[in-house]
């Protein structure tokens, strides 16, 4: 089946198998798996987990693997929540059980005190099992941590101890260098970690599409990271993940360039495997950005949206409508549409853009103010929503006293932020014509980032506007050029 894809084969021993044992019920599970995975008969499959369940109707594995299928395909929560129950009737100390109901918690229902008990509950009973247990329930609850919880000091914590707990745990090491990537923003540090985990497990296909991904997004170097999506093929020619990360390489890397060739591995790889919804909103943005055919990106922008019903989807679909549609409902549609889809859990520039779309495209300023500050609220301890909110208030509805005090209250969270003193020492300037406090404020925003040449150039506009001092501003510019 898998190897050789020879479907119909497999077909072929999976009857054998069930005839030889009709009432072994890992015999029915695997053909149950076989016609959902490989021949997308989901009536029959659903029939083969319930089979399954009734011949051994207290076995937790099997009621997991009912619930990923209730949960993926028919999209049925409470289906997927009673299975998920049932499975911890039957052993309430079942790690894997645990630690996969408190990703539907987390995830589905949007229930993260509950999830985060299970997933405490998860590293308490994977004391008992192997080192590759105990370090995977420490990486699901520090991912959990970091994305939910937002405490990035104890998700570090607890992506270092699951390394630690088994350090040629792949996945705990690619969690650990994913998170020194994106969340502390330290690419030195994750590549130290990917290349000691590449050290550990050269041929280890998931280590090179994620570093491939590390080298494409952080290090901007698209040859190395199509070296490392070949690699990972040659590891293991099905792999989709791979097929389409390279298939990405093929039309974005100059030196390979072959628009073509890429059309046919992003074809391949989302044929391979049609729940991959990745591979499937790249090639729509391939199909867009190449002019390939408009139409047939958002047939594939809606089939993201049908395989992954998210606020991601939704989202890359309204950006694709603001893009290409001559129409102002279908895009808000889409914007309502990922936002509902967030259920409570919205990312803020999810906000920002919708804002910024009714701000500019729709002159609907009443909507947009409201999805500004709903940005902000997204975000409690972030000023820059705050700053977006300030500059709305002041540039678009004339109410220069609202502004100041939300620029009072960014100052507040972060009395150091860069962008916030630029954006207010410009309203000083501009607005309040208040020369010494604006000074004082662009100075502040160049103690906070010396080196951007943004913040030595609005200065250097204000000595030149507001002081008149045209040699110390032509030596912030000259600054702002080096």
């Amino acid at each position: 089946d898998r190897a050789y894809r020879d479907f119909d084969k497999a077909e072929e021993l999976h009857g054998r198998a069930t005839k030889a044992a009709p009432r072994d019920p890992d015999i029915i599970h695997n053909y149950a798996v076989f016609l959902e995975e490989s021949r997308k008969k989901y009536g029959w499959a659903e029939d083969h987990y319930k089979m399954m369940l009734r011949l051994a109707p207290k076995d937790p594995r099997l009621y997991l693997s009912a619930a990923s299928f209730y949960l993926r395909i028919r999209r049925n929560l409470d289906q997927a929540q009673q299975l998920y129950k049932l499975a911890l009737s039957h052993d309430k100390n079942n790690c894997k059980a645990l630690l996969e109901y408190a990703l539907f918690l987390e995830r589905h229902r949007h229930d993260q005190p509950s999830a985060s008990r299970y997933y405490q509950r998860a590293i308490a009973e994977s004391a008992k099992g192997s080192l590759e247990t105990k370090s995977e329930a420490l990486l699901q609850f520090a991912r959990f941590l970091n994305d939910k919880a937002k405490d990035k000091d104890k998700a570090e914590e607890g992506y270092r101890r699951a390394v630690a707990m088994h350090p040629g745990h792949m996945p705990a090491l690619l969690g650990l260098a994913r998170f020194l990537e994106l969340d502390r923003k330290d690419p030195a540090a994750a590549e130290r970690v990917f290349l000691r985990a590449i050290e550990t497990a050269p041929h280890h296909v998931d280590l090179q599409y994620a570093y491939g991904k590390f080298l494409h997004t952080i290090r901007g170097d698209l040859g190395a990271a199509a070296t490392c999506f070949r690699r990972g093929i040659e590891i293991k020619p099905s792999d989709t993940r791979c097929i389409g990360a390279y298939a990405q390489m093929l039309y974005k890397h100059d030196a390979l360039d072959d628009p073509d060739l890429a059309d046919k591995y992003f074809r391949k790889a989302i044929t391979d495997d049609l729940t991959n919804v990745e591979n499937i909103v790249e090639y729509a943005k391939f199909l867009e950005n190449t002019g390939r055919s408009a139409k047939k990106a958002e047939h594939y922008y809606l089939m993201g949206i049908k395989t992954d019903p998210s606020q991601e989807q939704y989202w890359a679909y309204a950006k694709f409508l603001r893009r290409t549609s001559t129409e102002h409902k279908p895009v808000i549609r889409a914007f309502k549409a990922a936002i509902n889809a967030a259920g409570g859990d919205v990312d803020p520039d999810l906000h920002r853009d919708f804002a910024d779309f009714l701000e500019d495209e729709v002159n609907d300023y009443v909507n947009a103010e409201e999805q500004y500050v709903l940005a902000a609220r997204a975000a409690p301890d972030d000023p820059i929503y705050l700053v977006l909110l300030a500059n709305f208030l002041v540039d678009v509805k004339n109410k220069p006293t609202d502004a100041e005090r939300i620029f009072a209250q960014a100052l507040k969270l972060d009395p150091s932020h860069s962008e916030t003193l630029a954006n207010y020492a410009v309203f000083l300037e501009e607005v309040r014509k208040d020369a010494d406090r604006a000074e004082a404020m662009h100075l502040a925003a160049i103690r906070a980032d010396p080196a951007d040449p943004a913040r030595l150039r609005n200065f250097a506009i204000f000595l030149e506007k507001m002081r008149k001092d045209y040699d110390k501003a032509d030596d912030f510019y000259s600054r702002a050029c080096e």
